[in-house]
């Protein structure tokens, strides 16, 4: 408790490591005291307690909550704490779970801190039902970089459903000034084969400092006109395994032409 109180937003590495600990005990007396701190006077004790709750249980990369159920309630009941920070572990919490009714979750979209929406936009990915995909629509268009990263992301490559509506939020991130969101938004059209994808995806394949997700993008679809870029950048990094195969689907592409 000390080391969160030392770092408000509760994100150090040290404060981690200590409630990664209690996620691999799966044990009641962890629960029962993770319940009682969601209902603490002090805010950084309640955001803890939905830390702790948020993976408890899971085992060598295996997502086993045991105490998934029983902890919705507690966690939904947070939705509606005063404090952005509590409400962000909250969210968190019931997107590792799988849990809390979508609707009930959406009308945080609006929330004044960023931090919750970004929050809601981890919470909302992997759902497929139409509430959750228009309200990552929505904040697939924030004015915060992060909250628009990971509702790109989830609308591109974490979900599986294919719409107008998606490819169009899509399509709308391409021009986006931040460097991730413009290559979840193209990877997200080239995994629906959406030829909007292709020309933004050339000019991120010839920019000085081109990024992983770009270079996925390009094996993901490969088209015979990212070969000189791939090429280059193989040049550049011969070691490459990622710029490596992704040049050689371009070339098996340009082959079978």
């Amino acid at each position: 408790m000390t080391l969160a109180r030392r770092e408000p937003v509760l994100q150090s590495h040290e404060y981690w490591e200590h409630v990664r600990v209690l996620h691999f005990r799966s044990g009641r007396d962890v629960f029962e005291e993770a319940i009682g701190l969601c209902s603490n006077a002090e805010a950084v004790r309640r955001a803890v307690g939905a830390d702790i709750l948020a993976q408890l249980g899971v085992r060598d990369g295996v997502a086993v909550f045991p105490f998934a159920d029983e902890s919705a309630g507690p966690l939904v009941a947070l939705l509606a704490d005063t404090e952005p920070t509590v409400i962000a572990s909250a969210l968190y919490a019931l997107g590792h779970l799988c849990r809390g009714e979508p609707g009930h979750l959406a009308r945080l979209s609006t929330h004044a801190s960023e931090e919750v929406r970004h929050a809601l936009a981890y919470a909302l990915g992997g759902r497929s039902d139409s509430v959750s995909i228009a309200t990552l629509v929505a904040l697939s268009g924030d004015v915060d970089a992060d909250t628009r990263d990971w509702a790109t992301f989830a609308l591109g490559s974490l979900l599986e459903d294919d719409s107008p509506a998606i490819r169009d939020a899509l399509a709308a991130r391409l021009n986006d000034p931040d460097d991730d969101v413009r290559a979840e938004a193209i990877a997200g059209l080239l995994q629906r084969r959406d030829e909007r994808a292709v020309q933004p995806l050339l000019q991120e394949l010839s920019r000085p400092e081109v990024g992983i997700l770009a270079i996925e993008a390009a094996g993901a679809m490969p088209r015979p006109e990212f070969i000189p870029h791939l090429e280059a950048l193989h040049a550049a990094h011969p070691a490459d395994n990622a710029i490596e195969e992704a040049l050689s689907r371009c070339r098996e592409v340009l082959k079978g032409q």
